[in-house]
């Protein structure tokens, strides 16, 4: 199976989650069976009505399952390099695993709807015949709920598969291999229309990656494979092992790509190193060492040391190229010669296989050999010769440029030349040598009565009739003299206007006419702005008059005289009602009934009719009230309207409880536990109408103001909750705290992202007072001008790292590096592979005095403390790049503040890590009988000899943690390098 099968296979096919699954198949069951069954039938029909039912949900699960099975490629069916490649991504064994829970699953379902319609042969009531089928399906649908994980899983691979490149493993590949960062997706760039991202640091690649190009016309498969590393097969990770797997089951041209410049971070001892450690997977494979980027240092500049690198690759005969995918030199001599040495190779594999012998076996090459040395010249009839001299006779005739020739046979030019042949001259011929004034002349090959008529002009027809009879010999001539005609007239002044002379009055209304224009585009604009800069969603409202006053403040501005204008078309026009406008008088007449509403004046309005005064008529309109209410219960507007606003199967709102979910899901109650000891055939016998109080829809929405009802505070014959009903309850809490968590959001310009929910529920109120919606503003407002740190959705990394209830010490900082690649949320700490700042440089050495064993990190990643339980807090959240505290005074201080509020408030015995003087001065709320306070100088290089080294803040903590019998912080456990997640 290759790659592009199984890309539209994984795109064919779709997994559902487990509720998803269950829904479809139930629903289907619903609508293509019967659902009208009544207890008067016979016993006989009412078991097929509901056996029919268990049968039918049994296939659709069956051939549901059994679609999935056969649809997912088998690793022993699939091509090795694949199934290698399936191995590294997705682990073998847990694929087949999960494969084989369904297959399982499959047969459980079939021998639970056999178990089922052996029973329903003994059902003696509809109501028994009702109960078996509910508990068939339910056990049918208790065995999917638990392989919810198996197709989770599944539905992951599945869309992984669907990103797979299409790699075929047959055809002539090109593998491109080598260190991280040496050139090998440029080069893919450059050869192919693949567009891979490249980037100055390493590891930018982190799958395979296809190109395709041409060369001999035939079409060539280039696989770019991520950086190798030089370690052993153990320590590879998934992005290496990807790589390994290419080199070893592809049958391809193998270009060893290597920096010479050294700019990749590896020496060429380090590259010629990695080369002998997977030189045995270029085994029978040709190899070509690709020596990249000599635009900045050439093979000839090389010290000798560095020469003796690339003595090995001439000992073993491996041929070394040069190239620059920066300048382009040598690329596309690279590409000819790796795809030359592959198409060789390949036509020797062939030559060489047994199918090659069995062709040249059949095949048998006659060569004529000489008989007697008697010459035989062709023979040419005697009939095709007079045919010839006929056709030439013809030819000189019709055309006459022919190039003189010589009839006689015998005839040689001097020097003995050949005879001239005779030749017609081609249009070819005749262009060349007249150059620019050649013209192209069709009519003269044109075979009519005479050679004159070639060249008559022809006539136009247009509908039958010839254009030419109906044109004025004359109307060129006549139109000259129109054209003369009308210059006279230009140049007497006959077109010339009056220029219209205008009062002082006209020209005064003019300008007061411009000027309000101009007032009125100015309210235009300055409305417009206002409602740009209010940046809040509006709810669109119908558009109000102008005020009089303002109306004629505002003209009286502009110098137009305001006074006794009772009588104007505004003044008039305000007084009115704002139905119709003047222009637009109404149509018809207005008719005036009691009501309003009857047809014709003329009748009296039922709401009268046969009332004899006031106090009848107000009884008969509260009766009419009362009569109204069980409509308005059913939100139906009469006895008339059936309409069902909510349309769902029938099987989900005909049970007791609201959802199919509920129904399969664990309720327990102290009649199931009694039965629990009963064989399943006494069960079926005697089956029990137990009356659940299964909690609804509603009581569970996690938008709800008041708490579900619990099982603990349901009636007493009901069991204390399970453990999954517990995590179910928690569940939904969480649910709805994201869901709040999604809104906020929006409503904060995608500031309060990724955050704990145990800090989002306690600081939940802060995200919508005016100050944090200001800032807001103001902080996505900078990312669309600016480079901010952290990125969006690292700004609360702290509350995710150190859960609320887990907090034993903070430490204060003022706000992120503002240097790229640094600031992560955390304060004084940095991102993997960046250098540790001096700051943190200075915390090491305090440590390595104070704590006994620790060692300096060659990282400056402090999320394993963050895990213990220290809150790495920043005063100041976020920070423009390369401008230190750019963002202090817009909002952050007062959030902080708040957070140190409320773990001042809230809970006690917290060590507080105070340095420098604005951190100081920040924590000076803290009370200090609940919690230990600990100050001294800043680390920074500037004031750490002021008071910070020798401080042992770090040993005090963990002696006052220890004395209130809280575990302490083991300061030394920072991850490796190796070990760090990608923060």
């Amino acid at each position: 199976m290759t790659g592009s099968k199984m890309g539209l296979l994984a795109k064919a096919l779709r997994l559902f989650c487990w509720k998803d699954f269950i829904d479809i198949i139930l629903s289907k069951t619903q609508r293509k069976t019967p659902t009208v069954v009544h207890k008067q039938y016979k016993i006989g029909r009412i078991r097929q009505f509901y056996l029919r039912k268990v049968k039918f949900t049994q296939q659709s699960f069956h051939d549901k399952i059994a679609l999935i099975l056969t649809d997912f490629p088998k690793l022993e069916e699939i091509h090795p390099f694949y199934a290698d490649l399936m191995n590294v991504l997705y682990d073998k064994n847990h694929y087949k695993l999960a494969l084989g829970q369904l297959s399982i699953a499959k047969n459980l379902i079939d021998n639970v709807a056999k178990d089922y319609a052996r029973m329903m042969k003994f059902a003696d009531s509809l109501y028994r015949c009702k109960c078996l089928k509910r508990a068939a399906l339910g056990r049918m649908a208790t065995i999917i709920k638990r392989q919810a994980q198996s197709l989770q899983y599944l539905e992951q691979v599945r869309q992984h598969l669907s990103r797979l490149p299409s790699i075929d493993p047959n055809t002539r590949t090109l593998l491109i291999c080598g260190f991280p960062n040496v050139g090998k997706s440029s080069f893919l760039n450059k050869i192919t229309r693949a567009d891979v991202e490249v980037q100055p640091y390493a590891f930018t690649t982190k799958s395979l990656y296809v190109g395709h190009s041409d060369y001999k016309y035939l079409r060539w498969q280039v696989v770019d494979t991520p950086g190798i590393l030089d370690h052993s097969l153990e320590d590879r990770n998934t992005i290496e092992m990807q790589a390994i797997t290419a080199l070893a089951h592809l049958r391809a041209a193998i270009l060893y790509v290597m920096d010479i410049s050294e700019q990749c971070g590896y020496s060429l001892e380090e590259q010629l190193n990695l080369f002998n450690n997977i030189k045995a997977l270029f085994t029978n494979k040709p190899l070509l060492i690709v020596v990249n980027k000599v635009d900045i240092k050439r093979l000839d500049e090389l010290s000798d040391e560095k020469k003796a690198v690339f003595e090995q690759f001439r000992k073993e005969d491996v041929k070394i190229m040069e190239m620059s995918t920066f300048t382009d030199e040598g690329v596309c001599e690279v590409r000819n010669e790796a795809c030359d040495r592959l198409l060789a190779h390949r036509v020797d594999i062939k030559l060489k296989s047994r199918k090659v012998d069995d062709v040249l076996n059949r095949l048998h090459v006659a060569q004529p050999q000489k008989r007697d040395e008697i010459v035989r010249p062709p023979h040419i009839p005697e009939g095709v010769f007079k045919s010839l001299e006929k056709a030439t006779k013809i030819t000189e005739s019709a055309v006459s440029n022919i190039v003189p020739t010589i009839d006689d046979e015998d005839y040689t030019g001097e020097n003995d030349e050949k005879p001239i042949t005779r030749k017609k001259k081609l249009e070819r011929d005749l262009e060349v040598e007249l150059e620019d004034d050649y013209h192209l002349d069709l009519r003269k090959t044109w075979l009519l009565a005479t050679d004159k008529e070639k060249y008559d002009i022809l006539p136009d027809v247009y509908r039958g009739k010839n254009v030419a009879d109906y044109i004025d010999p004359d109307i060129m001539k006549k139109l000259e003299e129109l054209e003369q005609e009308e210059e006279a007239r230009d140049e007497a002044g006959f077109y010339d206007e009056e220029e219209s002379e205008e009062d002082d009055e006209t020209q005064a209304i003019r300008k007061l006419a411009k000027k309000i224009r101009y007032k009125r585009h100015v309210m235009i604009s300055e409305s417009r702005s206002k409602k740009q800069a209010r940046r809040t969603p509006s709810v669109p409202r119908p558009k109000l008059p102008i005020k009089r006053e303002r109306l004629e403040s505002t003209m009286s501005e502009l110098g137009i005289d305001m006074e006794n204008k009772e009588g104007s078309h505004y003044v008039d026009k305000a007084k009115k009602t704002r139905s119709r406008s003047e222009s637009r008088p109404p149509v018809k007449r207005q008719r005036v009934d009691s009501e309003g509403r009857v047809r014709s004046s003329s009748k009296v309005p039922r709401d009268q009719s046969g009332v004899r005064d006031v106090v009848m008529a107000n009884k008969a309109k509260s009766i009419s009230k009362v009569n109204q209410r069980k409509f308005q219960l059913r939100a139906t507007s009469g006895e008339s309207d059936r309409r069902i606003y909510v349309k769902k199967p029938k099987h989900l709102y005909t049970m007791t409880q609201k959802s199919i979910t509920f129904f399969f899901g664990k309720k327990r109650t102290l009649s199931d536990a009694a039965d629990e000891n009963q064989p399943p055939e006494e069960q079926i016998a005697s089956p029990k109408r137990v009356k659940t109080d299964a909690p609804t829809t509603s009581s569970l929405s996690p938008f709800t103001d008041k708490k579900p009802n619990t099982i603990e505070q349901s009636s007493p014959g009901r069991l204390p909750p399970t453990e999954e009903e517990k995590r179910t309850l928690e569940q939904i809490q969480q649910n709805r705290l994201m869901a709040k968590m999604k809104l906020e959001a929006k409503n904060t310009f995608g500031v309060v992202v990724d955050m704990s929910l145990s800090w989002y529920k306690a600081f939940e109120s802060e995200f919508s007072k005016d100050y944090f919606l200001k800032l807001s503003a103001f902080i996505a407002e900078e990312r669309t001008k600016h480079i901010i740190y952290p990125p969006a959705n690292m700004v609360f990394s702290w509350t995710r790292f150190c859960q609320l209830s887990e907090v034993k010490v903070v430490i204060l900082g003022q706000d992120p590096y503002h240097q790229p690649n640094q600031a992560h949320g955390l304060c004084f700490s940095v991102r993997k592979n960046v250098r540790p700042p001096p700051s943190l440089l200075n915390m090491y050495k305090e440590l390595k005095n104070d704590i006994e064993g620790f060692e300096i990190p060659k990282h400056g990643t402090l999320a394993g403390w963050a895990r213990q339980g220290v809150l790495l807090l920043n005063a100041c959240l976020t920070v423009e790049a390369n401008k230190a505290n750019s963002h202090k005074g817009k909002g952050w201080e007062k959030f902080t503040d708040v957070v140190i509020r409320y773990l001042n408030d809230r809970t006690s015995h917290i060590v507080f890590l105070l340095w420098g003087k604005d951190a100081q001065n920040k924590g000076a709320q803290i009370n200090k009988k609940r919690h230990h306070v600990l100050t001294c100088a800043h680390p920074s290089p500037l004031s750490a000899h002021n008071g910070f080294f020798g401080c042992k803040h770090f040993s005090k903590s963990n002696d006052y943690l220890k004395s209130h019998g809280i575990t302490p912080i083991d300061w030394s456990n920072l991850p490796s390098e190796d070990d760090l997640p990608f923060i």
